[in-house]
């Protein structure tokens, strides 16, 4: 049980337990967390949940001696690869693979996106309390025609 921490605090001190070299490379500020319970998720799980949450994302950065987690929450944290700044397309005539080095398949990729997205909660200490939010999504190609509810909406 976690009491009046941030995400990367939580973070910090289980990785802590466990002797994880760490760096933090985060920019962002965080919202302290009343409570926060791990209950039936192994550690991975419990800390890959909350770093979802607050758009925290994770590396390894490998050396010789030692291999360091990197928290990280923006693109522009990640350093170029040396020798891969122009990465090599070989184009199969049989659709197949290449063991050379590079891309050999490249496929697009549509998705669907809701037209409305709804949370909703209950709060155990007000339960009459109206904790209903639905977004309209100005990008759907059809807006209500496809809805996302969630529960819990994690307002609490």
């Amino acid at each position: 049980i976690f009491q009046g921490q941030t995400v990367p605090q939580i973070v910090k001190t289980l990785l802590g337990e466990h002797q994880v070299n760490l760096e933090d490379k985060l920019t962002g500020s965080y919202r302290v967390w009343d409570y926060c319970v791990q209950y039936q998720e192994s550690s991975l799980d419990f800390i890959s949940r909350l770093m979802e949450l607050e758009g925290i994302a994770y590396y390894f950065s490998h050396e010789a001696d030692k291999h360091t987690l990197v928290l990280t929450d923006a693109a522009t944290q990640h350093q170029p690869f040396s020798g891969y700044e122009v990465i090599p397309y070989h184009q199969t005539p049989s659709g197949g693979s290449t063991d050379e080095e590079g891309i050999s398949q490249w496929a697009l990729e549509d998705s669907v996106t809701p037209g409305i997205y709804s949370l909703d909660d209950y709060d155990f200490r007000k339960p009459n309390a109206w904790l209903f939010q639905a977004q309209q999504n100005p990008a759907s190609p059809k807006p209500g025609s496809i809805d996302v509810y969630d529960w819990p909406g994690r307002f609490v």
